[in-house]
């Protein structure tokens, strides 16, 4: 569900509420507390309010190990807390990097390849198991008709395991380019990735 107003108007009579709101930057009063954390248990407290039977929350895969160093993961990690323990039976699921039709990171790195010379590559050894929107859809729809056990928090990958590196190459590959991979740092590649937000990216 997306919050436009009050959370407990928005699911009022509800029997099911879904949270999948989420940012991947910080703008204005947008923060990753404001949204991630706050938001978070306002919407599963309106929730448990309402009467609400079935709870679910999209967290990230990765958020426990990397709250140390990541604001995002941090507010994922006490989000997932603040649902919780405003709605214990709530399924909270932490999905890899997903693919499918529009998604925001294949797509955005093919669009890439054709605006610039080379992609920029944080972290080329980092791993990630992509998994399917679609899968992810599904598992959604059995933990809110109530086929998972609640209070849990599910992890969601896919079969194969590649490094960051590897996933650009493929990325390369499929858009039928030959582009640079440019290492960058993390501050670095944080200045970049505000402007890279606001730019429309075809698809490859």
């Amino acid at each position: 569900m997306c919050v436009t107003g009050p959370p407990s108007r928005a699911v009022a009579k509800a029997d099911i509420v879904i949270n999948l709101v989420g940012i991947g930057y910080e703008r204005g009063a947008q923060t990753f507390k404001a949204v991630h954390t706050e938001a978070a248990g306002l919407i599963a407290a309106a929730a448990k309010a309402a009467g609400a039977q079935a709870m679910v929350h999209m967290s990230a895969l990765g958020v426990d190990r990397a709250a140390a160093v990541s604001a995002y993961a941090s507010s994922k990690l006490e989000g997932e807390a603040a649902v919780l323990a405003a709605f214990p039976g709530a399924v909270i699921f932490r999905p890899s990097i997903m693919f499918g039709r529009d998604d925001s990171f294949f797509n955005l790195m093919g669009g890439l390849t054709r605006l610039f010379p080379a992609l920029p590559l944080i972290g080329g050894d980092t791993r990630f198991q992509p998994v399917y929107v679609g899968d992810v859809a599904q598992a959604f729809a059995k933990a809110a008709e109530g086929e998972l056990k609640t209070g849990r928090i599910y992890e969601l990958g896919g079969p194969t395991v590649e490094t960051h590196r590897a996933l650009l190459q493929r990325i390369l590959r499929e858009a039928g380019r030959k582009n640079a991979l440019l290492t960058l740092s993390p501050g670095f590649a944080k200045v970049l990735a505000a402007p890279l937000a606001i730019l429309p990216f075809p698809r490859f």
